[in-house]
């Protein structure tokens, strides 16, 4: 990743657009759209921890506003620290995927 970002530290929604154009592909003119439940093909995915209530996980659907952003293609999860998982695994992290940006063929 840090090839296509020129750094390995953390980056910013603006960064991730330049990134996916510098590649070749481009972001979908909407911007970020709150995930419901299905995801595009390629898209930058925006995942969120849920919060924790004396120990237990919120089931109130409430997420942490800190998220992280990653890769999403074909259902694969591509971390940028090289991890690559499903939707599941996700679940098995407790975090959720917050809202995507759909990643289109230049």
């Amino acid at each position: 990743m840090e090839k296509v970002y020129g750094h390995g530290h953390a980056t910013f929604p603006p960064e991730h657009v330049k990134a996916i154009a510098a590649l070749g592909f481009y972001p979908d003119e909407r911007g970020f759209q709150k995930y419901a439940g299905a995801l595009p093909e390629v898209a930058l995915v925006r995942i969120c921890w849920l919060k924790r209530a004396g120990g237990k996980l919120s089931t109130s659907g409430k997420v942490k506003r800190s998220g992280h952003i990653v890769l999403v293609v074909r259902g694969d999860f591509y971390d940028p620290n090289g991890t690559v998982y499903s939707i599941k695994h996700l679940a098995f992290r407790n975090a959720v995927v917050d809202s995507y940006l759909e990643v289109l063929v230049a």
